[in-house]
């Protein structure tokens, strides 16, 4: 009995830990602005088969928040990204933008939120993520 419940605690603590996994598509930045540190982003897909193809453009509204908000005590460790990483990542979507590349965005787990107008969604953290060679922007909202 004891082996029977060391091995489900076990189980449990290793895939309470692991990412959801992710959605990504290939966009074309048609608008970029930051200030003190948040983002506002406008893209458009270039493969309409995206989750949100009933929007021509989605705006996405990025401001840094820590998730779960205690998340900067030392001892707590969250999926979510870290400040660094956000800040990675806006000037990647900066540069990219810039240069009149286009870029691969996505999400984890619940990303990107709505807001109350339609093909517009809020955002508490970047990343890039990096999937079989190709560099991802994700989106993070709550925590994975």
């Amino acid at each position: 009995m004891k082996a029977i419940t060391s091995t489900f605690l076990i189980t449990l603590i290793v895939t309470s830990s692991a990412f959801a996994g992710g959605d990504y598509w290939k966009y074309k930045i048609m608008a970029f602005d930051e200030a003190k540190g948040n983002a506002t982003i406008t893209l458009q897909a270039i493969d309409k088969k995206d989750t949100f193809s009933n929007c021509n453009e989605i705006e996405i509204f990025s401001k840094y928040e820590h998730v779960p908000w205690f998340s900067w005590l030392p001892f707590v460790h969250t999926n979510h990204p870290t400040p660094k990483e956000n800040h990675q990542a806006i000037d990647f979507i900066k540069l990219h933008y810039k240069n009149d590349q286009n870029i691969y965005f996505g999400y984890m787990g619940y990303g990107l939120v709505p807001t109350e107008n339609a093909c517009e969604f809020k955002s508490k953290g970047l990343r890039i993520e990096k999937i079989n060679n190709l560099e991802i922007v994700t989106s993070y909202h709550n925590e994975t």
